[in-house]
């Protein structure tokens, strides 16, 4: 085969490979439960969807590692802050 014939073909063969992987890539956005659970039902879901278990799990570590900013200042000092925050400070 010629080397004019063979480039395009690498080339569409090459163009093909690359939207085939780009696919594989491509996140799948589920929008309602009814799409979740049937998707967990296929093969592929089942693969790529978390147990209720893991689930928790993450929340529970979101939690541990994310606590409310109700609790408590996160430096050492518990100082209020004045009230007079714009005025300049002192010794200046």
């Amino acid at each position: 085969m010629p080397v004019r014939v063979r480039a395009p073909v690498r080339v569409t063969a090459a163009v093909g490979d690359y939207s085939a992987r780009a696919a594989a890539l491509r996140p799948i956005v589920l929008t309602n439960t009814r799409e979740v659970m049937s998707y967990a039902a296929t093969p592929a879901g089942a693969a790529l969807c978390r147990a209720a278990e893991r689930v928790r799990l993450v929340d529970g570590l979101d939690a541990a590692l994310f606590p409310p900013a109700s609790a408590g200042p996160a430096s050492g000092s518990a100082a209020a802050v004045p009230a007079d925050a714009t005025g300049a400070p002192a010794g200046r």
